[in-house]
């Protein structure tokens, strides 16, 4: 876990509701909740039936949802959660503005986590084969501007 998401994460009280949207192959142990397109039994890559000893979430608190669908919606109150997460997700929707726009509504406070613009920009980093940069399946790169997060097509 990111060092600044670990510090934020311990500033909630006990019993605070979590949200990890896209956490499927490493869904934030922390998480109240998880939203993916993936289902609950295949979480972390393997098939796994019943809740491990680390985690909040159960198979009832992970939706399964299609953040690309039309009309997104998360099925949650306005502030619902203390804090949501979505990491190494955002670079992978060609259009990521329908889950942002959710997640703002149904968060207090929040982090994005995103591969950095270096990562995105360096040739070689899939495979050092080719002249390709970053992740070819990637469309965003995320920087921070005076707090606020800005996309530009990749």
């Amino acid at each position: 876990m990111n060092s600044l998401l670990a510090d934020a994460l311990s500033t909630l009280p006990t019993g605070a509701r979590v949200l990890d949207c896209g956490g499927w192959l490493i869904p934030l142990d922390l998480a109240t909740h998880v939203a993916d397109i993936m289902p609950y039994e295949t979480r972390r890559g393997r098939l796994s039936l019943g809740p491990l000893p680390e985690e909040r979430f159960t198979k009832a608190t992970w939706l399964q949802c299609d953040f690309l669908q039309t009309a997104f919606r998360l099925p949650f109150p306005d502030g619902y959660f203390s804090f949501s997460t979505c990491s190494h997700t955002l670079e992978d929707l060609v259009d990521p503005f329908p889950l942002l726009i959710e997640l703002q509504r149904v968060s207090r406070a929040g982090c994005l986590v995103t591969p950095s613009r270096l990562y995105e920009q360096t040739a070689g980093i899939r495979d050092r084969m080719t002249s390709r940069r970053g992740h070819p399946h990637h469309h965003w790169i995320l920087d921070t501007v005076e707090g606020k997060p800005q996309f530009s097509h990749k």
